[in-house]
């Protein structure tokens, strides 16, 4: 065998090794929270600290409504949410219609583009809240998002909240 392919091999092999160890030691968390009725936290270096999901039949929501943080994971010790953000999702999960009121200029430009009729009067008949990104240290001027699944169009609606104003960040599909 040429020395290329054997040096090729090696560090194949060392590279497969580091990741299996790296992913061994970083295992994404499930505990417990007294809010949510699921929370994972997640390993350093993940798109966010914790995602976390809570099992609501209300109308607007379908089941189950997601969370996660807006924070990077970087510190070795897994953190769930702290007090501020836990309270950000309580009060938004309280005032769904003030959400939605903060969301609809998104949410109109993008039922303009994808639903060929106008808009009802009462949006949890068309409308589901799918999930919610948790801005740093629950502050409502940070960053964070919204998501809502459109039932007449068969789409998700993917707003940005920035500085307290509403954008439409996308629409799957």
């Amino acid at each position: 065998m040429p020395p290329v392919i054997v040096v090729i091999f090696g560090l194949l092999v060392v590279g497969v090794i580091i990741v299996t160890v790296r992913a061994r030691r970083s295992p994404v968390q499930q505990i417990e929270h007294e809010y949510f009725d699921r929370l994972w936290i997640l390993p350093p270096g993940s798109y966010a600290r914790w995602e976390a999901e809570l099992d609501n039949s209300i109308a607007g929501i379908d089941g189950k409504v997601g969370f996660h943080s807006e924070v990077r994971q970087e510190a070795d010790e897994a953190e769930g949410p702290t007090e501020k953000e836990t309270a950000f999702c309580k009060d938004w999960m309280s005032r769904l219609d003030d959400l939605f009121m903060l969301t609809k200029p998104a949410i109109e430009e993008a039922w303009k583009d994808w639903v060929n009729s106008e808009m009802p009067a009462d949006w949890r008949d068309v409308l589901s809240l799918d999930g919610i990104s948790v801005p740093a240290e629950g502050d409502f001027l940070n960053p964070w998002g919204v998501t809502y699944f459109c039932k007449p169009a068969g789409h998700y609606f993917s707003i940005e909240i920035s500085e307290g104003k509403a954008v439409l960040e996308s629409v799957d599909g």
